[in-house]
C-alpha cells in the first residue's frame, strides 16, 4: 500500500481554557473498495501513527501512538492549536476513493471535517500480433493478445473483448 499523511489541527479561538475537548479520528473503521469489489478496511492497522504538537507549547499533548484511532480527550490552551499528525498504510489492493473523517467535541458541540483520496488510475493498453503477415486457406493463423497494466494502480473491471465471427473475408469468387 501507500503512505497517506493526515493533519488533524484543533484550535481553542477563545481568551480561556477550552477544557474537555474530545478529539477522535476513527482510522480502523475507514473502508475502501479493493481489488475484485469488495469493501475492506482501508488502512493497514498495524501501520497508524500518531503524534501530536501544541502550536503555542502552552498545551500538553499527548505522547506519539502507533495501531491504534486517534482518541484523546484534552484541555486546550486560550489561542493555542493541537495539530496531530497521522501517517498510515492504505490496503495494498484498494482501488476506491478514502474518505477519513475526524471530530473534534466542545462543550456539546461537534465539529467535523474530511478528506478524501483518490486512487491513481490504471494504464491499459493492448496490442494484437499475429504470426504470420499472410494465410493460405485452411492453414491457421495464431493470434496474440497482450494487455498491458503500466501503471502501479490495479485496473478493476478490465473486459476484453475480440470477435472473430466478425471477421469478413474475401474469396476469389468474391463470396464472403
Amino acid at each position: 500500500g501507500e503512505t497517506l499523511q493526515y493533519t488533524v489541527t484543533v484550535k481553542n479561538n477563545g481568551l480561556g481554557w477550552a477544557e474537555d475537548v474530545a478529539i477522535e479520528d476513527a482510522l480502523k473503521s475507514v473502508e475502501t473498495t479493493i481489488a475484485g469489489g469488495e469493501t475492506k478496511q482501508a488502512f493497514d492497522p498495524a501501520s497508524i501513527q500518531i503524534s501530536a504538537v501544541s502550536t503555542t507549547g502552552e498545551t500538553p499533548v499527548p505522547d506519539a501512538t502507533s495501531g491504534e484511532d486517534l482518541n484523546e480527550t484534552l484541555d486546550i490552551a486560550p489561542e493555542d492549536s493541537i495539530v496531530f499528525t497521522i501517517q498510515v498504510t492504505t490496503n495494498a489492493l484498494a482501488t476506491g476513493d478514502i474518505t477519513n473523517m475526524a471530530s473534534a467535541t466542545f462543550d456539546g458541540t461537534t465539529f467535523d471535517d474530511s478528506a478524501t483520496s483518490t486512487p491513481v488510475l490504471a494504464t491499459v493498453s493492448i496490442d494484437k500480433a499475429v504470426d504470420t503477415p499472410s494465410y493460405e486457406v485452411t492453414k491457421l493463423v495464431n493470434y496474440e493478445v497482450t494487455v498491458t497494466n503500466s501503471s502501479d494502480a490495479f485496473a478493476s473491471d478490465v473486459q476484453l473483448q475480440d470477435i472473430i465471427s466478425d471477421i469478413d473475408v474475401d474469396t476469389t469468387a468474391d463470396k464472403k
